[in-house]
């Protein structure tokens, strides 16, 4: 799932619970920049490249100018694209990813499971322990529902995390059987791409009068093309400084000065974490750039596109290899973002695997614990 990617630091329900202010501060920091960088970076290139991908989608762009410049055959785009898909393993790559992410989210599901049977099992017991003892004067013990509180709630959260987590399995699934045969085209010989893809039944090139229009579309195709990799850059940026970045020294520094005289509390250092989270401003700024350049520059294409379409004369044949061109183009865009969220989704169970079978290894000693004092 899309909200475990960003810095390299642990999320909340993977961090341990320390009651050290000052380490609670640490953490209270990495768990904010997290979602700084989440919320107003990475999310906000996500959005705005597919606000590209729907906007160029609707103008079937740069499918209608690959078919003008090459009636017969598949456009080099195309073509390099299909042989990454090859190269890559095609549906195979999808395949086994699906695979590694079931075999994890199992062994996820499995855990726990056995924390919450332990759990329960031991509540039972209690019940009958708590029934026994109800008026015996010196035999008291805390009941199942209190003395288990912590163990009980990470349960019930690491579960809702797992379910959610399903639930965007099983959508990354359903949206790739969609697109597999698509995949399966792109993974395939060129021949049978070929045949897949409509020819013009227009033999002549580009009037005089189209290819103006046509420069224009490509030059401003090209300029989205830089924005959107510097924004790509923008954010590795902002990525590898919240990777690098540690506040424990000055927390540490910090925290050395006030303790002498009193407790201290993660809430006493709620200026230093935001004066450390503001050097990660540039990059929003730029971002927001970056993203008011877009509309003007996707207004602009649109603009030139109706130009372009009003400037030829457009005829069944070009209008089906389009579409033909199109849909393969989607369909490679597809199948790299099955891949990135297959990814994504082998990041999030390998760390909840942890902690998973770390609590359920808690619950076994607490319960074994609790039945001693029975003993």
């Amino acid at each position: 799932p899309s909200f475990l990617v960003g810095p390299s630091r642990d999320p909340p329900i993977f961090g341990d619970l320390l009651a050290h202010g000052a380490r609670s501060a640490v953490e209270l920091y990495q768990d904010r920049l997290s979602n700084y960088i989440k919320e107003n970076i990475i999310d906000v290139q996500q959005d705005l490249d597919v606000n590209i991908s729907i906007k160029l989608h609707e103008l079937s762009l740069p499918a209608a100018l690959d078919a003008l410049d090459k009636k017969i055959g598949l456009p080099p785009s195309l073509t390099a694209k299909a042989t990454e898909v090859r190269q890559n393993g095609g549906n195979k790559k999808i395949e086994s990813a699906i695979q590694d992410v079931a075999t994890l989210s199992n062994h996820c599901k499995d855990a726990i499971h056995a924390a919450a049977k332990i759990l329960e099992m031991e509540s039972q017991q209690d019940a009958v322990f708590q029934m026994t003892f109800a008026n015996h004067p010196t035999i008291v013990r805390d009941p199942s529902n209190l003395a288990n509180h912590a163990l009980l709630q990470d349960t019930v959260k690491f579960q809702q995390a797992f379910m959610t987590a399903s639930e965007s399995d099983g959508q990354i699934r359903q949206s790739w059987g969609q697109w597999r045969p698509m995949i399966d085209l792109l993974a395939g010989s060129e021949a049978d791409m070929e045949a897949a893809v409509p020819s013009s039944r227009s033999s002549g090139l580009a009037s005089a009068t189209v290819l103006p229009h046509a420069r224009e579309l490509r030059r401003l195709l090209e300029e989205l093309d830089d924005l959107k990799s510097s924004r790509a850059e923008i954010v590795e940026q902002a990525r590898h400084l919240a990777e690098i970045d540690d506040i424990r020294r000055r927390i540490e520094l910090e925290a050395s000065a006030m303790e002498r005289w009193v407790e201290v509390k993660p809430a006493m250092f709620e200026d230093t974490i935001a004066s450390e989270l503001d050097k990660y401003e540039k990059y929003r700024d730029q971002l927001e750039e970056g993203a008011t350049k877009q509309a003007v520059l996707l207004e602009k294409i649109e603009a030139a596109n109706s130009r372009f379409i009003e400037s030829r004369k457009r005829d069944p044949g070009v209008e089906e290899r389009e579409k033909a061109l199109a849909t393969l183009y989607t369909g490679y865009s597809e199948y790299k973002k099955t891949l990135d969220d297959l990814s994504q989704g082998l990041e999030f169970y390998n760390k909840l695997s942890v902690v998973t079978t770390q609590l359920a290894e808690k619950c076994r000693v607490w319960a074994a614990e609790r039945d001693a004092e029975v003993k």
